[in-house]
């Protein structure tokens, strides 16, 4: 049961690993390794249901109503817009770039580097949306996110066990 309570808290939009490997180090007293990979598994469980819900809500809405498509049209082209002079930096490096909107290779290390710095707006969740605003396609939203997941989770258990302290590894 405590098991199952680790990988739904990873999977919460709010806390994500920095609130999972904490309770399970300190009040579920699991080891440091199940502590993370429960953690993390947890955390990267709604990567793509959020990726392909936000993809098909946003065709859906745009589709049925004019209101919906008159601002995501906008919203779309005023972030991509704002954003213009990053993708005519970083976006060329790369082969598929023009395919890609601009971001090429840069896109997903941006997004993995966003969701691995374990602070509050920047985990999975976030990073789905981001990913989904700047267009970055499915695939590589995806492998970037869950790579930023699983760093994240190193970074929260190795202050967790600076904080809780006496815990050991194995």
């Amino acid at each position: 049961m405590d098991e199952l309570l680790t990988i739904l808290l990873g999977a919460t939009p709010i806390g994500e690993v920095r609130v999972a490997i904490p309770v399970a180090l300190a009040v579920f007293h699991f080891t440091p390794i199940k502590a993370y990979l429960l953690g993390v598994f947890g955390n990267i469980l709604p990567i793509l249901p959020v990726l392909l819900f936000l993809n098909y809500l946003s065709e859906w809405l745009m589709h049925r109503f004019y209101y919906f498509n008159k601002f995501f049209t906008w919203f779309f082209q005023y972030t991509r817009e704002r954003h213009q002079q990053h993708f005519e930096k970083y976006g060329h490096e790369h082969p598929e770039a023009e395919r890609h909107r601009g971001w090429g290779l840069w896109g997903p290390v941006a997004l993995w580097i966003f969701v691995a710095v374990p602070i509050p707006f920047t985990g999975v969740w976030s990073g789905c949306i981001a990913a989904f605003v700047f267009g970055i396609p499915q695939k590589r939203a995806f492998l970037a996110i869950a790579a930023g997941a699983a760093v994240a989770g190193l970074i929260t258990l190795t202050v967790s066990l600076g904080v809780i302290g006496g815990i050991k590894l194995l």
